[in-house]
């Protein structure tokens, strides 16, 4: 089964009118992932992409939205006053409570988005570099910040421009540190939490974890990254 963890937004554009959309599961797997449905016109989606295969709606695709996998505590320190979303979890699912660290993320990999292009960052390839690990990339004209710790199974990606300026960034403990200013940034909220650039937020891309070969399935024209740094 495909274990990801993908946000979409629920509304589209019909002819001009907005349409906000109910989905529900179909029971079927294809290509190792969820097979939805909408309740309004009964059209298939796919998890793993957000794209109606099927149906009246067939070629729509819903707003992939920024999201982030980390520990609960981790996220409650970074967002105190955050709402949870209660729920329970069904026979056929997995959730992220059944697994952690490297045996859990086995071959996950981080997915960023930006326009067309998308590029997988593999979470085992920075397993090597120690509990956590920066790596710095670019995705067409975008210059993109990739964090991740091995510790805790926190992945995220941020666009590293500010003010025009592409930054450059170490790992300093659990934050990172851009060499320009030498500020200290959350890799969770994206925002400068101290020195000249404090207060400051890097702009949040799309992204998502997906498995590596689940990847080269639903993005043939994607690209793989490799160990690219500045």
């Amino acid at each position: 089964m495909c274990q990801t963890a993908i946000v979409y937004g629920r509304e589209i554009d019909r002819a001009g009118q907005p349409l906000i959309l109910e989905f529900g599961h179909t029971g079927v797997l294809y290509e190792r992932a969820f097979v939805l449905y909408d309740h309004q016109t009964q059209s298939l989606w796919l998890q793993a992409t957000g794209r109606a295969e099927h149906g009246p709606l067939e070629g729509s695709q819903l707003p992939l939205l920024p999201s982030l996998v980390t520990t609960w505590e981790q996220w409650r320190a970074a967002h105190p006053e955050t709402t949870v979303l209660p729920g329970e979890r069904g026979w056929f699912l997995m959730s992220f409570r059944d697994f952690d660290g490297a045996a859990g993320r086995g071959d996950l990999g981080l997915v960023v988005t930006i326009g067309e292009a998308a590029r997988l960052y593999p979470l085992r390839a920075h397993d090597a570099a120690g509990d956590a690990h920066v790596l710095q990339d670019w995705i067409g004209a975008t210059p993109v910040v990739v964090f991740v710790s091995h510790a805790d199974g926190t992945a995220a990606a941020w666009d590293r421009t500010v003010d025009s300026e592409v930054l450059h960034f170490d790992v300093v403990g659990t934050r990172l540190r851009d060499r320009e200013t030498g500020s200290l940034w959350s890799p969770l909220t994206g925002f400068a939490e101290s020195g000249p650039r404090r207060g400051v937020r890097l702009n949040s891309l799309a992204q998502h974890t997906l498995h590596e070969d689940r990847f080269v399935v639903f993005f043939p024209d994607g690209t793989v990254s490799g160990t690219v740094s500045e």
